[in-house]
């Protein structure tokens, strides 16, 4: 990752983990696991799904929609940055 990179990711981590912290009111780790801590169920999911199309003018196709790619602030990071790069074999 370059440092472009880097800064985009980081400002892509900042606004999910405001969301978060917005919608459940709690500081969240970056890794932490939103379903089996029981901090997500099906509807922050698709909460989270509207927010990152939104947010970062994406389409989360059906294809896209594997819980570990909502599982953690650091997974929709990823699932962000595979998304714009369009990486072949990744999420798209």
């Amino acid at each position: 990752m370059t440092a472009s990179d880097n800064a985009a990711a980081d400002a892509v981590r900042e606004r999910v983990r405001a969301f978060l912290h917005d919608v459940l009111r709690e500081e969240i780790g970056d890794d932490v696991d939103l379903f089996s801590t029981g901090l997500a169920d099906s509807l922050l999911a698709m909460r989270l799904v509207t927010f990152v199309e939104t947010a970062f003018g994406l389409t989360v196709e059906a294809e896209d929609l594997d819980p570990a790619h909502f599982r953690s602030i650091n997974a929709v990071t990823d699932f962000v940055h595979r998304k714009h790069a369009g990486a072949p074999g990744e999420a798209r």
